[in-house]
C-alpha cells in the first residue's frame, strides 16, 4: 500500500499511534537493557578459580563480533573492534568499526556505546596509548586520535601499508596483520602472520619479510624494522614488566607443528617452518611445546588486583576452549619451561560456546576478555565481553590506578610528584607518569632523574621506566648516563633496560634511519662489550644482542673471551646471530678450528649455515681436506650443500608447509661447491660418503656417474647401496643398465636393493633394455632370483 495516497484524515490516527510508540517513556518501559544482571542471566557463568568473579560487561546486541579490544581512556571503558568482515562472510567491504564501551555509573556493566571509527578492513589488532588508538587491519596500521563532538575519532592516519595481503587477495583474512602492543620503551610491537610484509617505510626504503615474526616501529610509524622471525601466526605480543617479549604461536592446521609459547628477543629466529624440522639447533627453542589448538590474544598481568601468584603471569586466549595462563620464571639468561594452567573456561551448557579472542587489563586491575561466541561465522549478532575481578588481592592496601572520576582536566604536576608516581605499584600509573615526564623533555627532568639515581631514591621498578625517559631526552650526556646505569645499577633488570636503550641509540638502522645502513660505531660497540664483565647472565645476553645489532666485526674475538663454557639456549642463539651479523666471516670460520668440545665451535657451525658469502664458502672448501676428522668433514660438506644454490623467488608455503624446496638459483660459488662435494664422495669413511650423498640428493646436486659406479663395485651395505641406486635413477637408462643388472643378479646384495635394481632396469624398456633384462633373467635360471 502506498501511504502517500492516503488522505490526510486517515493519516492522523496512524501518526498519533506512531508518536506514542516512539515516546521515551514507552521505549524505556518496553526495551530491555542490553547489559546488566538481567542480560547476564542469559548465559551460565564462566568457570574460574576460587575468589574470582566474571561480570558480563557487555553482550549482543550491544556488541557483535569482538575480534580485538584495548584499554579505554579511563577505568571501566574499553575500545572494541567489531569485525563484521569476518563475521558476516568474505565480501570485500571495509565495514569493520571500533566502538567505545563505557561503564558510566560504576556498576561493572557497560551502559554506553559510542562509534569511535569505522570503514576498516578485518581488524585483528588494537591497542591504545597516550590518547591514540592503533589499529591493525591488513594490510594497514592506522592510528586514531582525539574525539569529535559525537565521541568519534577526529584524526585518522595510515602509518603504512603492506602488512600481509589485501582482502581482495586473502578472502579468509588470516596470517596477516595481527595484534600489537606499546612498550614503555616507546616501541610498537607488531604481530605479523607468515604472509609476511612488503612495506614502503616513511623513510623511503622498503622492509620485506618473507614469513611471520615481530616488527617494531615508533609511535608515529618511523623506523619500522624486524624484531624477530620464524613464527607462524602469532595473534598478539605480551610484554612483561621487564619488557621481555612473549608470544603464543598457532599450530599448523592439525599438522605436527603444535602450539608453542616463546620468549622472543631482538634478532631471534624461532625456526618456522624449515629450521623447526631440519635444523632445530639453529632456532631459539620454545618455552612450551603444546598440543593442537588455536591461539589468539594475550597479555601479561602487571597490575595488583589479582593475588600475588597471578601477578606477572602470561594470559592467552585459546579459541574455542579457555583463557590459559603461564607463570614465567627467570632461568639463566632467559626463562625456564612454562606450564599451562586453565584460568577461565566456558560452561558445558553455554548455548554459544566460549571462544575468547583477546585480553586487556583495565587500569583498576580487572581483566577484560572478548568472546566471539558461536562459530567463526555465526548468525548475526553474537558477542560477549567479560570483566574478571578477584576478591583476594595480595595486598588490599596496594595503590590502584585512578578510578573513572579521577580522569579530570590535566593540571600542572611537579616533576617530584611524577617521580613519586613513577614508583607506583600500578603499572598503568607508572606508564602515565612516564608519559608525562617524557613530554616535559627538559633539562630539569634529566637533572631530577640523575639525582634520583645517584641518591638511590627510586625503586627498581621506577628505575626501569626512568631509563627510557633518559634515553629520549635531548640532553647530550644521556648516553653517558645510560652507560653509568648499565655498569653500576644494583639490579640486573635495570642494567638490561639501560643496555637496550644504548643499543637503540647505537643501532645504525635506527640512528641512520636506513635499512641498508653501514655497521655501527666500533668504539661504541667495544664500550658496550665492557659492560658484560662479571655480570648476570641476562645482562651478558643483552650485551651480545646489542653487539649483533651494531654488526661489530670484533664480535667473534669478543665471544672467544666472554662466552661461558656452558651457555644456555638463549645465550647461544644470541651469540650465533652476533657472529652472523658481524660480517667478519674469516674470523667466524677460524672458530671452526676450535676443539670439537668447545660450545663456541658448535655455535659457529650454526652461524655459517645458509650464508651465501664467497669468502666463507672458500674457507669451508679449504677445510674439506682428506685428512680431516670424519665428523668435521661431514659437517663442512653439509654446510656447503646447503648453499650450493640460492632459494628461488619466495612463494607462500601455505597453512601446512611441505618440505623445504631446494635452491634453484646458481651463484658465483655453485660450481666450486659442486666440485668439492664430488671429491668427498671418494672419502675413506663410508659413513661420510653416505651422508654427503644423501645431502646432495636432498639439495638435488648432480652426482657424477663415475663416482657412483666406482663406489657400487665394492659396496654391500644395504643403506649405502639403496642411496646409490636412487642416484643412478637420475641418469640415463643406457648408462646404468650394466650396473643395475649386476646388482639384480648378485645374491650378496639385499633383496630390497635387487628389487630396486630390477625396477629401475625395467623402466623405459627399449630393445636394448629388453635384451639386458632377458640376459639377467637367463643368468638367474640356476637358482631363485631372490634367494639369499
Amino acid at each position: 500500500m502506498n501511504l502517500f495516497r492516503i488522505s490526510p484524515p486517515s493519516l492522523a490516527p496512524l501518526l498519533g499511534f506512531a508518536l506514542l510508540l516512539c515516546s521515551p517513556i514507552l521505549c524505556r518501559a518496553d526495551k530491555p537493557r542490553p547489559t546488566g544482571p538481567d542480560a547476564e542471566k542469559r548465559f551460565p557463568p564462566l568457570r574460574l578459580p576460587p575468589d574470582f568473579k566474571a561480570t558480563l560487561f557487555a553482550c549482543d546486541p550491544f556488541i557483535e563480533y569482538p575480534s580485538a579490544i584495548a584499554q579505554g581512556p579511563r577505568a571501566g571503558s574499553l575500545y572494541v573492534a567489531v569485525d563484521y568482515m569476518t563475521g558476516l562472510g568474505t565480501q570485500v567491504e571495509r565495514r569493520d568499526e571500533i566502538r567505545l564501551l563505557e561503564d558510566t555509573d560504576g556498576d561493572g556493566y557497560a551502559d554506553k556505546s559510542t562509534l569511535y571509527a569505522s570503514g576498516f578492513g578485518s581488524i585483528q589488532g588494537l591497542t591504545s596509548h597516550d590518547g591514540a588508538v592503533y589499529v591493525m587491519h591488513a594490510p594497514n596500521l592506522t592510528v586514531l586520535r582525539g574525539n569529535d563532538r559525537d565521541g568519534g575519532a577526529d584524526d585518522r592516519r595510515d602509518l603504512f601499508t603492506g602488512l600481509g595481503l589485501v582482502p581482495e587477495v586473502d578472502t579468509v583474512r588470516l596470517h596477516n596483520a595481527n595484534g600489537l602492543m606499546m612498550g614503555y620503551d616507546g616501541w610498537l610491537y607488531l604481530a605479523l602472520g607468515d604472509h609476511g610484509c612488503d612495506v614502503k617505510r616513511p623513510e623511503g626504503d622498503r622492509l620485506v619479510l618473507n614469513g611471520g615474526g615481530i616488527l617494531r616501529c615508533r609511535a608515529d610509524g618511523r623506523d619500522l624494522h624486524v624484531f624477530s622471525t620464524g613464527l607462524r601466526n602469532i595473534y598478539d605480543v605480551a610484554l612483561n614488566a621487564d619488557l621481555d617479549v612473549f608470544v603464543r604461536d598457532n599450530e599448523n592446521d592439525g599438522g605436527d607443528y603444535k602450539i608453542r609459547v616463546c620468549h622472543s628477543f631482538f634478532g631471534a629466529d624461532h625456526g618456522y617452518p624449515y629450521l623447526y624440522y631440519e635444523w632445530p639447533d639453529e632456532a631459539l627453542p620454545p618455552l612450551a611445546d603444546l598440543g593442537l589448538g588455536s591461539s589468539a590474544g594475550g597479555v601479561c598481568y602487571l597490575e595488583r588486583q589479582f593475588p600475588s601468584e597471578y601477578q606477572g603471569n602470561l594470559f592467552f586466549c585459546e579459541w574455542g576452549r579457555a583463557v590459559v595462563r603461564y607463570a614465567s620464571r627467570p632461568a639463566g639468561s632467559a626463562f625456564g619451561p612454562l606450564t599451562q594452567i586453565d584460568f577461565a573456561a566456558g560452561s558445558d551448557n553455554d548455548p554459544y560456546g566460549f571462544k575468547p579472542t583477546d585480553l586487556v587489563v583495565d587500569r583498576d586491575g580487572a581483566l577484560f576478555v572478548a568472546d566471539w561466541c558461536d562459530g567463526q561465522r555465526p548468525r548475526r549478532g553474537r558477542g560477549r565481553i567479560y570483566r574478571i575481578t578477584s576478591s583476594r588481592a595480595a595486598d588490599k592496601d596496594a595503590p590502584m590506578a585512578p578510578p573513572n572520576d579521577a580522569q579530570k582536566p590535566e593540571k600542572e604536576t611537579s616533576v617530584a610528584d611524577l617521580l613519586a608516581e613513577l614508583d607506583s605499584e600500578s603499572f598503568s600509573q607508572r606508564m602515565d607518569a612516564q608519559t608525562a615526564l617524557e613530554k616535559r623533555n627538559c633539562e630539569h627532568v634529566f637533572a631530577a632523574l640523575h639525582g634520583a639515581f645517584t641518591q638511590r631514591r627510586l625503586s627498581p621498578r621506577a628505575r626501569r621506566h626512568a631509563v627510557w625517559i633518559i634515553a629520549r631526552t635531548a640532553d647530550a650526556t644521556a648516553q653517558d648516563e645510560l652507560f653509568r646505569i648499565a655498569a653500576n645499577d644494583a639490579e640486573a633488570a635495570v642494567q638490561v633496560q639501560a643496555i637496550r636503550a644504548l643499543a637503540d641509540l647505537g643501532d645504525p638502522v635506527l640512528a641512520q634511519h636506513r635499512l641498508d645502513a653501514a655497521p655501527g660505531d666500533a668504539e661504541f660497540a667495544a664500550r658496550l662489550g665492557h659492560l658484560a664483565d662479571g655480570k648476570d647472565p641476562r645482562v651478558l645476553r643483552e650485551v651480545v644482542v646489542a653487539l649483533a645489532r651494531l654488526r661489530w666485526p670484533d664480535a667473534p674475538k669478543w665471544l672467544r673471551q666472554h662466552l661461558p663454557s656452558e651457555p644456555d639456549a638463549a645465550l647461544a642463539h644470541a651469540a650465533m646471530q652476533a657472529l652472523r651479523r658481524s660480517g667478519n666471516w674469516p674470523s667466524v670460520a677460524d672458530l671452526l678450528d676450535l676443539p670439537s668440545d668447545r660450545p663456541l665451535r658448535a655455535i659457529a657451525l650454526r652461524a655459517v649455515a645458509d650464508q651465501f658469502d664467497p669468502d666463507l664458502v672458500d674457507g669451508l672448501v679449504d677445510r674439506l681436506r682428506p685428512e680431516a676428522e670424519p665428523a668435521r668433514l661431514q659437517q663442512y660438506a653439509d654446510l656447503l650443500s646447503r648453499v650450493w644454490q640460492k632459494p628461488g623467488t619466495w612463494i607462500y608455503w601455505g597453512f601446512r608447509p611441505g618440505p623445504r624446496p631446494p635452491g634453484t638459483v646458481a651463484w658465483e660459488r655453485t660450481a666450486k661447491i659442486e666440485e668439492s662435494l664430488r671429491g668427498v664422495l671418494a672419502a675413506d669413511d663410508v659413513a661420510v660418503r653416505l651422508a654427503v650423498l644423501r645431502r646432495m640428493q636432498r639439495e638435488r646436486i648432480p652426482v657424477p656417474l663415475e663416482s657412483l659406479l666406482a663406489w657400487l663395485q665394492d659396496e654391500r651395505d644395504t643403506g649405502a647401496v639403496a642411496a646409490i641406486l636412487t642416484s643412478l635413477g637420475e641418469h640415463s637408462p643406457e648408462s646404468v643398465r650394466a650396473a643395475l643388472a649386476e646388482v639384480a643378479a648378485d645374491r650378496r646384495h639385499a633383496i630390497s636393493n635387487r628389487l630396486s635394481a630390477l625396477a629401475l632396469l625395467s623402466q623405459k624398456l627399449d630393445d636394448a633394455a629388453q635384451q639386458s633384462l632377458l640376459a639377467v633373467s637367463r643368468g638367474m635360471e640356476d637358482g631363485p632370483v631372490l634367494a639369499e
